[in-house]
């Protein structure tokens, strides 16, 4: 089974934020925002027509923190999908996805289909184009390790994906181990930490991932 958690509906070149959202989410002062504005480092913002009011559109804002050291800061959402790839247990994809909502404040359901194979998982990485996939290593080293070709940034950029491996118990391997004997995995939890309630440990070691695949996806935008 593979899950993919999308973009907002909306593309962020239509998501406008009020300099009190950008304020919010860049953890400054609102007067700091509208100075940013002003001195035209957000291209694309704009005042409002006989107003004091200042617009941000979201993808201004992403490429600002992009270019300004602010990548830790930047929604994942904004980013683009994460997959949950090889739990056909549907109360283990529900727990995964519960741990995953929480460490990333993802409200909507995932778009969920079945990854009968290997290249099924792949194709739709592809087309998904996730900065972060979290996958079982029942699929195999050979697409653990095909994943960072099948997702790039854009078409002549570094590859951008990082791959995380839930290790079950019955894998007999340690999590530490996995990233040294599978090409491709930049990371490994161990799943039982995402099986029954959702803790604070496992949402720490989310979170931990996705900042490192967060730091990841910003470094093959600035390679591009």
């Amino acid at each position: 089974m593979l899950n993919i958690y999308r973009k907002p509906n909306s593309p962020l070149a239509t998501l406008i934020l009020t300099t009190s959202q950008v304020a919010a989410i860049c953890r400054v002062a609102p007067r700091t925002v509208q100075k940013w504005i002003d001195a035209d480092l957000m291209p694309g913002s704009y005042r409002i027509p006989h107003s004091k009011d200042r617009r941000v559109p979201a993808d201004a804002l992403r490429d600002f923190m992009v270019n300004n050291h602010m990548s830790r800061l930047i929604p994942p959402s904004w980013m683009s999908s994460m997959l949950l790839v090889g739990l056909p247990d549907v109360n283990q994809q529900r727990q995964v996805e519960a741990a995953i909502r929480q460490a990333v404040g993802l409200a909507p359901a995932p778009v969920t289909v079945t990854a009968t194979n290997g290249p099924v998982a792949l194709a739709h990485a592809a087309a998904g184009q996730p900065f972060l996939v979290f996958s079982t290593l029942s699929v195999g080293r050979e697409v653990l390790s095909s994943f960072a070709a099948a997702v790039r940034v854009g078409p002549s950029s570094a590859a951008a994906v990082y791959v995380v491996a839930l290790v079950r118990a019955d894998d007999m391997i340690s999590p530490d181990h996995v990233p040294d004997q599978y090409p491709g995995v930049n990371a490994a939890l161990d799943l039982g930490l995402f099986l029954g309630d959702v803790t604070d440990e496992s949402v720490e070691k989310l979170r931990s991932v996705i900042l490192a695949a967060k730091e990841n996806w910003v470094n093959a935008l600035q390679e591009k």
